[in-house]
């Protein structure tokens, strides 16, 4: 029998990814440890937490009971909802192992038991790996949960997958046993370091990228360089870093790492959109950004690194969110390009041009 190589790696999102820090949580908002208690029996691990991950009920309608299972405390549960966005944080190795993992040329998914409104709301405050993965399936959009074997055909049907081609990371014993019994390798993740060791075991005997190499090996003239060459990121020199941090990130950009050497001469950022690194550099001591010419049609003229890209849906709605946001003054003229896309330009803080261009 012939083991089908490993192609794609699905990860569980709590405590695999994120941690669920439920405890710091209600420390942060001054619970003593009697309440701690209650809200974790009342709350936590009631049935009702369930029932959010399944999504058959809104979720105004379960808080209001998980609120009734502690009504001798309004305030604390009013606190506890209202500022739920805490709850979580992403675990800092999240972003650059998935990243790592798609350079090596795998395709990577989400397969979680998560409340829809919770989810929604983590991916745009918390979850900085939501937009580096292929796909995902979250039990409260499909109304299923894992161990049903039904929630992990919907993530093969959805994304055309093949069990056998699957490595399944998560938490939960019986959510692996469910997986395994359709064909899925699993791993049981208890720590980043023992997963990780055993993924890369994995990956080491049966993963497509590895299993490709060695059927190369000695042939690297042969190599198309298409497969050889990958994007990795874009480097700028910024003239304050903070500026920059928050001009990139109403782009949409996320910091995934942020380096300050200890005698102050030196601060690298590197941010991250959609697979795709932006480096910037702020030193102290830095040269004034030279001028640019008032257009890029000019500039275009003089030979250097002159911009990078932004897909966008409609560049309509993305410059009127742009002025919105105080990232341009007045509304940009958009250009048919020569290539048949509707594009503008803006400026970062440092007059680095962005091109905003039709997909």
């Amino acid at each position: 029998m012939v083991t089908s190589l490993i192609k794609n790696v699905i990860f569980d999102i709590g405590m695999v990814l994120i941690n669920f820090r439920y405890r710091e949580y209600m420390e942060d908002l001054g619970f003593s440890k009697d309440i701690q208690e209650i809200f974790c029996k009342n709350i936590i691990e009631n049935m009702l937490w369930g029932d959010l991950d399944l999504g058959v009920r809104s979720a105004e309608e379960v808080i209001r009971d998980m609120k009734d299972s502690v009504s001798e405390y309004p305030a604390e549960a009013d606190a506890f909802f209202e500022q739920i966005t805490d709850i979580v944080e992403t675990f800092p190795y999240a972003l650059p192992w998935i990243q790592e993992l798609k350079r090596e040329g795998y395709r990577v998914y989400l397969l979680s038991n998560y409340p829809k409104d919770l989810f929604a709301l983590h991916v745009k405050e918390k979850f900085t790996f939501a937009d580096a993965v292929d796909g995902r399936i979250v039990s409260g959009y499909v109304k299923m949960v894992k161990p049903d074997p039904e929630i992990y055909k919907l993530l093969c049907m959805t994304y055309d997958l093949k069990p056998e081609e699957c490595v399944f990371l998560d938490d939960r014993e019986d959510n692996l046993k469910s997986a395994g019994a359709l064909g899925f390798h699993t791993i049981r993740f208890q720590n980043y370091e023992q997963a990780r060791a055993e993924l890369e075991m994995l990956l080491g005997e049966y993963g497509s990228t590895k299993a490709a190499d060695s059927d190369q090996k000695d042939m690297l003239g042969k190599m198309q360089p298409e497969k050889m060459f990958g994007i990795d990121h874009y480097a700028i020199s910024v003239s304050d870093s903070e500026k920059s941090r928050v001009f990139y990130e109403k782009l949409g950009f996320c910091v995934v790492k942020d380096y300050q050497a200890d005698d102050g001469s030196v601060r690298i950022l590197q941010m991250e959109k959609d697979g795709f690194l932006l480096e910037m550099f702020c030193y102290p001591d830095s040269d004034p950004t030279p001028d640019f010419v008032e257009t890029l049609n000019t500039d275009l003229h003089v030979n250097g690194a002159k911009h990078m890209a932004l897909a966008v849906e409609d560049p309509q709605k993305a410059a009127e969110y742009l002025l919105k946001e105080g990232l341009i003054r007045e509304m940009p003229v958009i250009n048919e390009g020569r290539l048949g896309r509707p594009y503008f330009f803006i400026k970062d803080p440092d007059g680095i041009f962005v091109e905003i261009i039709t997909r």
